[in-house]
């Protein structure tokens, strides 16, 4: 695929060829997809894969499997001939995955502009590489979306420590409002905003006679507020308004106890210096990912009209809804910008971004997929656990395979794993129809009305955590032989021994987080043989284990070991695809709110795996609908 996604009136037809091949090929290998590497001998998984992959992939090796499955080409030959079921799958995986390539000519270390040297000190104060190369990269493309949006305004929602927000406030001069749920994250962004605003000044001091009034800097201001999935257009503007006349108010408090005028009302905000006009020297290497294509008149252009109760969770909340700044709200035009927004957080934003006239431009980059509530299907009882009969020497291969394990409800909501009842009939398996989404009560996924067409199977929990994996990290862990890769069979052969004790332990949200508890305690496991590690884990967990089962165990699963990392491959194949499909969708949705926009990779996947930024700006008749369509 090519490394920038457009989705305009001149492309839908082809994206939507795309989805379509994205979706059936999802829907052919659910039950890889939604397999968990951990219960490989549990629920005998390598009986998922074809018979004819099985013989192929038996005991490949790290390295070779690498090159044989995720390289773009095979410098060793398959020693048997591969099926060509085996081929199409490897060839599909690269073929259909978005390239996670930065665009060609694009430097990936942002050159500073001199006006802007403040920007050093940003990116040293409690931030780590990654995130600094995040927040370089995406202010450079907020900054671009602001000029072409004509504004100056940027919602930074999800903001988190505060971050992006402080460098597209004190680097570029934009006047941002950041929305966090958590409370203790703004505080922190509040203080470090005040220490750098310190040090600015000083600098000025030492280097200049410009008054101290006249720096040409904004102070983000903060909103703690939890965005919620139903949140309406007018909502959404309610707290970004709330949070301007509170401000307002405490400039006013300030200057009235300057002038020692009596009885005046406490500013109930943090501190906000007067907005002045943004420098316009500020970066534009990455302009060409605003380039959307001109307006296209969509003709099935169909904008929702949506209403909900009150579904803002203003929290620690220190004063009454003050007027509104503005009876006009179109005066007030912002960019919505969002790095890393988790779960529900992304689709609402599009869905805010879409209805709402005031936001004029989006950039967002998303993260978290499982965590969307289209991941989590309402919980269905499951009937309680039997526990499993000690095991005899001659029964450990039957009870590994046997069929009462492969029953056994599967039902948790962490997010470690999740996985449906499976039914007996093998064409029902996992499966729920788009029906069912009216029972799921979230927008996640799909959004678009194509993708919605398509039917079929639910993605779940499990597809959507595999859309967060890194690929290419694993890819080069397998060809240097890490040897942490042994670790997958002796997870794998673990869970004989837990389940085998405690079937409702890998059945429950506690249980699970104990098992992970206990595997984190052991230190350096790749350096421990695998009763030692057993060991460790199970003495954490309370689990008595004998010497000569753990011994038996592993002479029974450690032939297979290969063929757990094996099957994690092939699973991790399908990662890329998922992803794909699920931001596809979400250009669609916009084209169907006739609104164009773009998928561009705009970080180093190899410091930031999630680095596509969706990129739209609103033409001026879709801002005229959204406004008489907001009014009624």
């Amino acid at each position: 695929m090519p490394t920038q996604v457009v989705c305009s009136s001149d492309t839908v037809s082809q994206l939507r060829i795309y989805a379509r091949q994205l979706h059936t090929i999802i829907e052919e290998y659910q039950e890889l997809i939604n397999s968990h590497v951990v219960e490989f001998f549990v629920k005998n998984r390598w009986e998922v894969l074809p018979k004819s992959w099985q013989a192929a992939l038996d005991g490949l090796p790290p390295d070779i499997m690498a090159n044989q499955l995720l390289d773009h080409e095979m410098h060793q030959p398959p020693q048997t001939v591969w099926p060509l079921s085996l081929l199409a799958y490897r060839a599909a995986t690269q073929a259909l995955a978005l390239d996670t390539t930065p665009p060609a000519g694009d430097s990936l270390s942002i050159k500073i502009d001199p006006a802007l040297k403040q920007i050093d000190l940003l990116c040293r104060l409690h931030v780590k590489a990654k995130k600094k190369h995040e927040i370089l990269r995406l202010a450079e493309v907020i900054n671009s979306a602001t000029r072409k949006a004509g504004t100056e305004r940027v919602v930074d929602v999800g903001s988190g420590q505060g971050h992006l927000s402080r460098l597209l406030s004190f680097g570029y001069g934009l006047k941002v409002t950041s929305i966090e749920a958590v409370g203790c994250h703004l505080t922190g962004a509040a203080k470090v905003d005040k220490k750098i605003k310190t040090i600015i000044q000083k600098r000025i001091e030492r280097q200049s006679e410009q008054p101290i009034e006249s720096i040409p800097h904004t102070l983000p201001q903060h909103v703690e507020c939890t965005v919620h999935p139903e949140i309406t257009p007018e909502e959404f503007l309610d707290v970004i308004h709330h949070q301007s006349a509170v401000s307002n108010d405490s400039d006013q408090s300030k200057k009235h106890r300057k002038e020692g005028a009596a009885n005046c009302a406490e500013g109930q905000n943090r501190e906000v210096l007067s907005p002045v006009e943004k420098s316009t020297e500020a970066p534009t290497s990455l302009d060409h990912f605003l380039d959307i294509p001109p307006p296209m008149g969509h003709p099935d252009h169909d904008p929702t009209k949506e209403s909900s109760n009150a579904c803002l969770d203003m929290v620690n909340e220190r004063s009454t809804l003050h007027p509104l700044v503005s009876e006009d709200r179109g005066s007030d035009a912002f960019v919505l910008a969002g790095l890393h927004t988790c779960g529900d957080l992304a689709p609402t934003m599009l869905q805010v971004f879409s209805k709402c006239p005031q936001a004029r431009a989006l950039t967002s980059v998303s993260c978290c997929y499982m965590k969307m509530k289209c991941a989590l299907p309402e919980a269905v009882p499951s009937p309680p656990a039997n526990s499993l009969e000690p095991v005899q020497n001659g029964d450990l291969r039957k009870t590994i395979h046997s069929d009462s394990l492969q029953e056994s409800p599967i039902l948790t909501e962490s997010h470690d794993r999740l996985e449906f009842p499976r039914e007996k009939s093998d064409s029902d398996n996992n499966s729920y129809s788009m029906d069912d989404y009216s029972t799921l009560n979230s927008k996640g996924y799909p959004m678009s009305k194509f993708v919605q067409s398509l039917g079929g199977k639910i993605i779940e929990f499990t597809a959507m955590e595999l859309a967060c994996h890194f690929l290419e990290s694993y890819h080069k862990r397998l060809k240097a032989s890490d040897a942490n890769l042994i670790l997958h069979g002796y997870r794998a052969t673990l869970e004989v021994i837990i389940h085998g004790f405690d079937p409702g332990m890998t059945q429950s949200h506690s249980g699970i987080c104990r098992i992970k508890k206990a595997v984190a305690s052991v230190r350096k496991p790749h350096l421990k043989t695998f009763q030692e590690y057993a060991f460790g884990v199970l003495g954490a967990l309370g689990i008595p284990c004998e010497d000569h089962r753990l011994a038996e165990l592993e002479e029974i699963c450690r032939p297979e070991w290969t063929n757990v990392i094996t099957f994690h491959v092939l699973r991790s194949m399908m990662g890329p695809i998922v992803e794909s499909l699920l931001l596809l969708d979400r250009v669609l949705y916009l084209f169907d709110q006739g609104i164009e926009s773009k998928l561009v990779p705009v970080f180093d996947a190899s410091i930031s795996p999630r680095n596509f930024a969706l990129v739209a700006i609103k033409d001026d008749d879709h801002i005229k609908l959204s406004s008489t369509n907001l009014k009624r």
